[in-house]
């Protein structure tokens, strides 16, 4: 974002500049959450608990059952100083320049946010702050069909996406169901979450969107419906229910 207008608005709302960085990042996170979480849906059931291999010359990951994914690396996450550092910007790493092209693609798209400009930074203590999942996740699914998956190592973990092209996820109730339950335990507007998703799917629809009630219909002939109302406290209370 523009220098000079962020520090009036943070005036403007009492938030300070690293509040406010993180209401940016809320937002991109929103914007993407249900559409991450299909693509790790279908990601898990496609690899299971198999054992992996990474090939970080070719770029490749093997799975013990036969099949290998082309890989972009993504960033790491340090335990130790519990830091981010985004894989373009770790040349001690030697990674091959295709295999970051990703990034590097979506960093220069997200410019106007601190979280991706910034090579490297500590994870605030702060709730809807970045975390690393979550930077993996807005990175794979901005790009082309590509799938994040985290890899544990000695320090920490090494983020990475994989090329979606072989692996097919449909957009069901069962699907929604999971996906509305982990949300909920997400920081965020898990209403806009929900919109944003079903205004840009073109697999889902958005059957009723009506004050205090939303219906998608998906595939498999499911309808999803999510009742909401406001609390005391200015949040939103919603529950799903199903109609097969």
């Amino acid at each position: 974002m523009a220098g000079g207008g962020r520090p009036q608005l943070i005036a403007g709302v009492g938030l300070t500049e690293v509040e406010y960085n993180v209401m940016d990042y809320s937002e991109l996170f929103d914007s993407i959450a249900y559409e991450s979480y299909a693509r790790q849906w279908a990601l898990d059931r496609k690899i299971g608990e198999f054992a992996w291999e990474l090939d970080p010359t070719s770029a490749s990951l093997l799975f013990s059952d036969g099949s290998s994914f082309e890989t972009q690396f993504i960033g790491t996450h340090s335990e130790i100083s519990e830091s981010w550092r985004w894989a373009d910007a770790n040349p001690s790493a030697e990674l091959p320049e295709h295999a970051v092209a990703l990034v590097r693609q979506v960093r220069q798209e997200l410019c106007d946010c601190i979280w991706f400009t910034k090579d490297e930074f500590e994870i605030p203590s702060l709730v809807g702050a970045p975390t690393p999942e979550g930077l993996a996740a807005i990175a794979s699914t901005r790009g082309k069909p590509c799938f994040s998956m985290g890899l544990e190592h000695t320090d920490g973990t090494i983020y990475v996406g994989l090329d979606g092209s072989p692996i097919s996820h449909e957009y069901t109730l069962a699907w929604f169901e999971a996906a509305f339950q982990a949300m909920m335990w997400t920081p965020g507007d898990h209403l806009s979450r929900i919109h944003m998703f079903a205004r840009s799917n073109s697999a889902v629809t958005l059957v009723e969107d009506t004050p205090g009630r939303t219906v998608l219909g998906f595939a498999d002939g499911g309808r999803a419906v999510v009742d909401y109302s406001s609390t005391p406290d200015g949040g939103v209370e919603m529950s799903f229910s199903a109609q097969p």
